[in-house]
């Protein structure tokens, strides 16, 4: 498992103006952050860095899934909600999550609701 999280985090690098070290070790903890729905943990992670969740979504990925996506597959309801007010809704859009997660059975999460009413 730990090297997925290796992969999603080294697509990260190419993004990042931070030494690869850390930039992998930033991709990690907000990947372990989602699957652990540790919202606290999250924007600590993101804060250090230096970061906006907004800029980055598109180009973190977690196991080859969206951070939305890997808070669904976790029932990370309380960070999947935190994810859903922070990402613009043109970028939620694009990642389609929503399609997504009605295509794999997370209809009826809170995180779907939410989606739903942020990009309708």
């Amino acid at each position: 498992m730990k090297n997925k999280f290796l992969f999603a985090s080294s697509l990260f690098v190419a993004c990042l103006s931070v030494n690869s070290a850390q930039a992998n070790e930033l991709g990690v903890t907000i990947c372990k952050s989602v699957m652990n729905n540790d919202k606290h943990g999250l924007r600590l992670a993101l804060r250090s860095g230096g970061f906006k969740l907004r800029s980055l979504y598109k180009d973190l990925r977690c196991n080859d899934k969206s951070l939305i996506q890997l808070a669904l597959e976790s029932s990370a309801n309380d960070v999947g909600s935190y994810i859903v007010s922070k990402v613009s809704k043109s970028t939620l859009k694009d990642v389609d999550d929503l399609g997504w997660a009605e295509s794999n059975g997370h209809s009826a999460s809170p995180i779907v609701a939410e989606l739903k009413d942020r990009v309708n």
